[in-house]
C-alpha cells in the first residue's frame, strides 16, 4: 500500500517517495537509530519487539533485533508480520516478490560460520549487478542502509496481496556504515 509522503534529499540525489510503501518510511525515519555502548539499553530498540507484536519479552538492545526492527516497520502501516524473533521467519512470508519496488522484505543468510538457522532481515532499498542495498535494524548495531552480496538472498517478500510500485532507484549505503557486507 503505497503512501504520498513528499521528498527525501540524500547526498547525491532526490527522491519522490509518492510510490514507498508506509512502512518503508517508517523505517528511514529510524536511520541511524542504535544500542547503546557499554551498560544501558536504547529503549527505542526495545519498544521495537513490543511493536512486533512478539511474545518474547527483551529488555536489552543486545539481542539480535533485525527481525523486531521489520515486525515493528509493518505492524505501524497496519501490516502483519510474522510475530516471530528469527530473521527465517520472513522466508515464505507475504507473497513471493515479483517487482523492482523500494520495501520488498529481503531474508539474507547470516554468513561466515552461522548456524543454518540464523539469518538477516530488513527492507530492499535498491538493487544492482551484485549487491542488494538493505534497510534494517541490527546492522552494525543500528538500523542502517547496507550493501550484501546478492548470493546471500533466501528469500525476497512483500506484504500479501499488495504490489509493490516498480522503481528502480537505489538508496546510497548510509555514510556510517559504507562497507559491503
Amino acid at each position: 500500500r503505497p503512501h504520498a509522503a513528499g521528498i527525501v534529499t540524500t547526498r547525491r540525489r532526490t527522491m519522490n517517495l509518492v510510490t514507498v510503501p508506509g512502512y518503508f518510511l517508517h523505517a528511514l525515519a529510524e536511520l541511524r537509530i542504535s544500542e547503546v555502548d557499554g551498560v544501558g539499553n536504547n529503549m527505542r530498540i526495545v519498544q521495537y519487539w513490543n511493536e512486533a507484536r512478539m511474545s518474547l519479552k527483551v529488555n536489552d538492545d543486545e539481542t539480535p533485533w533485525c527481525a523486531a526492527f521489520v515486525g515493528a516497520m509493518l505492524y505501524r502501516d497496519n501490516v502483519e508480520a510474522t510475530r516471530l524473533p528469527n530473521a527465517r521467519s520472513y522466508v515464505n512470508w507475504g507473497d513471493e516478490w515479483t517487482g523492482t519496488g523500494l520495501g520488498a522484505v529481503v531474508v539474507l543468510e547470516r554468513g561466515g560460520n552461522a548456524p543454518k538457522w540464523q539469518g538477516h532481515v530488513g527492507f530492499c532499498a535498491g538493487i544492482t549487478s551484485s549487491h542488494v542495498h538493505v534497510l534494517g535494524g541490527n546492522q552494525g548495531d543500528r538500523v542502517s542502509i547496507a550493501a550484501f552480496a546478492r548470493s546471500r538472498v533466501l528469500s525476497i517478500r512483500q506484504p500479501k496481496g499488495v504490489k509493490l510500485p516498480a522503481s528502480t532507484f537505489v538508496l546510497p549505503v548510509s555514510s556510517v556504515e559504507p562497507k559491503v557486507h
